[in-house]
């Protein structure tokens, strides 16, 4: 079951321009580098409110790398050649049929002004060692939109929709070569916040587009210290008040 990459970048699609603007329905790719969404790309994001308008991390300005510490902590990395900004990260592994890579997850939070808060979650894979067949996922053309279902622990698992694309050239982990963006249920993150998650094993799956096929399982571990998720998306909590995601 080979993978059907279209080979087709990010920044094929999109207009990329590094200077946000709010005049056109848009949201951030994890480079940090606005991309304008026309109108006519709008099945890409499968509604206004899968990703957020602006995806900066709050503690960007201050806060430097973590020392690795996998399973004590949530990890501090910087994840590409062209930004110095640390994102906040958790490494996994993710298995497709008989296949098993690397997978990497991370975690943001946006609370841009005339915006709603979001709390976005970037799934990395390495497709091509797997196998999986990305091509009905990528760009604004994209047929499948998961849904994505996240599974913390014992809990019933949340879903969101997703839209995937190929890294930018400048991505530091060439072997991930496919990610997935999903906007967060703030009920799980909060669930996430919380000394019972310590531990926990969480599940994030998605449907292969191939008929009677298996899906994708990407596995991570909650670290003991949740210091650093806490510090990056409460603010998304706070500003999103008493409402479930």
């Amino acid at each position: 079951m080979g993978n059907t990459l279209s080979g087709k970048r990010l920044s094929n699609f999109p207009e990329i321009n590094p200077t946000p603007s709010f005049k056109t329905t848009s949201f951030t790719v994890p480079a940090f580098q606005e991309v304008k969404v026309m109108k006519s790309g709008l099945r890409y994001l499968g509604a206004l409110s899968l990703l957020p308008a602006v995806f900066t991390p709050a503690w960007a300005a201050t806060n430097s790398l973590s020392p690795a510490n996998p399973g004590k902590a949530w990890q501090l990395e910087k994840l590409y050649d062209n930004s110095d900004t640390p994102l906040l990260v958790l490494n996994g592994k993710a298995h497709y049929s008989s296949q098993t890579g690397k997978a990497l997850l991370q975690v943001s939070c946006s609370t841009a002004p005339l915006q709603r808060p979001s709390i976005v979650l970037l799934l990395v894979i390495e497709a091509q060692r797997l196998g999986f067949n990305t091509t009905d996922y990528e760009g604004p053309d994209a047929t499948v939109h998961g849904p994505l279902r996240i599974k913390t622990g014992e809990r019933p698992p949340a879903s969101a929709r997703v839209a995937g694309w190929i890294p930018p050239g400048h991505f530091l982990h060439k072997d991930l070569d496919f990610a997935f963006g999903a906007a967060a249920s703030m009920q799980e993150m909060r669930y996430w916040l919380t000394d019972s998650t310590q531990g926990q094993r969480v599940m994030l799956t998605l449907p292969s587009t191939l008929e009677k096929d298996d899906p994708l399982i990407a596995e991570f571990v909650l670290p003991e210290d949740e210091s650093e998720l806490r510090k990056e998306i409460e603010p998304c909590l706070k500003a999103y008040g008493s409402n479930d995601g």
